[in-house]
Formats: C-alpha cells, sequence, structure tokens
C-alpha cells in the first residue's frame, strides 16, 4: 500500500476519452472523468481533450474533488517550425500548468507525425518519418531549449516518446549520436527528463533501458 503521504498516484484521462481517436469515449463528460478518478482514489491526472480551457474553472473542478493537474501532453514541432514559434508556444503551455499549480510538462515531438491516422501503417511501408543527422541534430538541442526553459520556471520536461512519430522505437532511442551527446537518464544538461511511457515496464520501445545499461555517458 502506497503511503498517502510520500506517494500521489496519477492518472491519463485517455480511459475515459481518446485523444487520438475522440470517438471513443466520446459520451465521457469531463465531470464524469475527474470524478470517476478521485471515486477511484486518484489525486493528479493528466489534461485530456474535455477539460476546461480556463485554467481558474479547471483548478476549481479539481479541488473540489481533491485533485490536481500532475502534467500535461505538449505537441512539439522542433523540426518543423522555428524555434522562436516553439518557445513562445512552450510558455504558453508552462504558463497555464503553473496557474494549475502542476510542475511537470511531457513533450512529445509531432513533425511528420502519421499519429491517429488509423489507415496509414506505422511499422511498414516507410509512412514513418525517419530523421537524418541534420534532423537528429536540430531535434536533440532544440529540446535541450525546451528542457532549460522548463528549469528556470521550476518545472521537469518528461520526453514521451510516442507511436507513428519521429521518436518511436528502441533503435530510435539507442541511436549512440542521440544517447551521448544529448541524454543521460534522470539529467540532460543539468534538466532532469524522465521516461513516462509505460511500455518502457514491459521493455518496448524505451530509452530508460538504453540510458541504465550505460551510465558512461555524461555531459
Amino acid at each position: 500500500m502506497f503511503d498517502p503521504k510520500t506517494v500521489s498516484l496519477g492518472i491519463a484521462p485517455i480511459g475515459w476519452c481518446n485523444d487520438d481517436m475522440p470517438e471513443l469515449g466520446a459520451e465521457n463528460t469531463f465531470q464524469q472523468t475527474v470524478s470517476e478518478m478521485a471515486l477511484a482514489g486518484f489525486t493528479g491526472c493528466e489534461i485530456g481533450n474535455k477539460y476546461p480551457t480556463d485554467p481558474a474553472e479547471l483548478k476549481k473542478a479539481l479541488d473540489l474533488r481533491g485533485m490536481r493537474i500532475a502534467s500535461r501532453w505538449y505537441s512539439s514541432f522542433i523540426l518543423t517550425r522555428s524555434m522562436e514559434e516553439e518557445e513562445k508556444d512552450f510558455i504558453a503551455n508552462l504558463d497555464f500548468l503553473e496557474a494549475v499549480g502542476a510542475n511537470h510538462i511531457n513533450v512529445s515531438e509531432q513533425s511528420y507525425s502519421i499519429q491517429g491516422k488509423v489507415d496509414v501503417p506505422i511499422l511498414t511501408g516507410g509512412h514513418k518519418h525517419v530523421m537524418n543527422d541534420e534532423e537528429w541534430d536540430r531535434f536533440c538541442k532544440g529540446l535541450n531549449r525546451l528542457g532549460q526553459i522548463a528549469s528556470e520556471r521550476g518545472f521537469k520536461l518528461c520526453f514521451h516518446h510516442h507511436m507513428a512519430t519521429v521518436v518511436q522505437t528502441f533503435e530510435c532511442l539507442a541511436v549512440a549520436r542521440f544517447v551521448a551527446s544529448h541524454f543521460v537518464y534522470g539529467v540532460v544538461n543539468g534538466v532532469k527528463i524522465e521516461c513516462l511511457c509505460t511500455l518502457c515496464k514491459v521493455g518496448f520501445a524505451c530509452g530508460c533501458a538504453v540510458f541504465r545499461r550505460d551510465a558512461k555517458f555524461q555531459i
């Protein structure tokens, strides 16, 4: 049994409504979702597509249920838009999270993503974009920059690799240049990076195993 004084349990609203396929769970309202979360004993959650966009309204609804926002998904486009635009959007998301009392943000690179395209194969047919050396360099530098901004605001940036994105498989995360130059499990340029994907627990497509296996990589 977890000690509630030291461990807080959170859950993602995807169990009530799917962001990629919103028709799954479309009948579930925001109020029902967070009420059932609270009844199940969770005290934290991510932000889903049914959630209020006004931080004051969202915080009030969660406060009534003894809950808080743990984090939110953030779609970065480091490869396909300027860092000026990227940073502006990222900071706006941090502002929202700060207003609801959160201190984590989950970043997934969505440039060239085929996520949510249910008729497009993601493992065969060459539909998924594969980054070249220049794109890897741009992506890693951009992600480190977002991590620096998050850290300066008191946030932890959690990178979330995802199916159908440019960082999907174990092989993506095992690129020596990517790992050695930019990522150490737990620390990136002094910024803590955490893998949130539950797939890491079953050893699929997760960089955690890479980082733990080879602790010699330092920045």
